[in-house]
């Protein structure tokens, strides 16, 4: 099945014919879907069947490359923007609410953002290629001065794309891992 093929069996299906549902549509529910969700593989809202589709509509002009069958681990992958955990710790574990006592307006909006932000448009694509176990995605999540919030992390990106000395080093060894795909990518912006 294409990408738009899927796309729109998934709106028929499960949208009754309203793409326009599809902005908000809450990915964690293809969590046992065996045709768009995550078959054969660990289940994540950002790598779904219907993501990958989503993605290589998107970005297909993007990442002159992308396709259902290059994306995925050690390829180009799926990756959520802003995490629910990074801004407010997981909902289980209340050390948001604690730590700052939200008002109840703000209390709403954290709840509501627990739904939303496993949505199409909190999703992009990054390179995907590996160090051992590490990749861009990880070293962002992880990174002391990061900490997965996404701005910090395209500043630094920024950084080791344009060559500045202060450049996050181990950052830029991810890059030159992945540099075929930001290559591409970028011949693919010029033309």
């Amino acid at each position: 099945m294409t990408p738009i093929e899927l796309i729109n069996s998934f709106v028929t299906e499960k949208l009754e014919g309203d793409i326009q549902r599809l902005a908000d549509f809450p990915l964690g529910n293809l969590r046992s879907d065996k045709v768009y969700g995550c078959p054969n593989r660990n289940f994540d809202s950002d790598d779904t069947e219907l993501m990958r589709a989503i993605y290589c509509v998107v970005f297909g002009d993007v990442w002159g490359n992308l396709s259902m069958e290059n994306l995925g681990d050690g390829k180009l992958r799926g990756d959520t923007l802003n995490t629910y955990n990074t801004l407010f710790s997981a909902p289980w574990n209340e050390k948001f609410t604690e730590i700052w006592h939200p008002d109840g307006k703000l209390a709403e909006k954290i709840k509501a953002f627990n739904t939303t932000f496993h949505t199409i448009g909190n999703m992009a694509v990054l390179p995907d290629r590996r160090i051992g176990e590490w990749s861009i995605n990880k070293h962002r999540g992880c990174h002391n001065e990061w900490h997965d919030y996404e701005d910090r992390f395209l500043a630094a990106l920024y950084k080791v794309l344009t060559r500045q000395a202060d450049k996050d080093l181990d950052l830029e060894e991810l890059v030159q891992l992945n540099n075929e795909d930001f290559f591409n990518s970028l011949e693919e912006e010029s033309r």
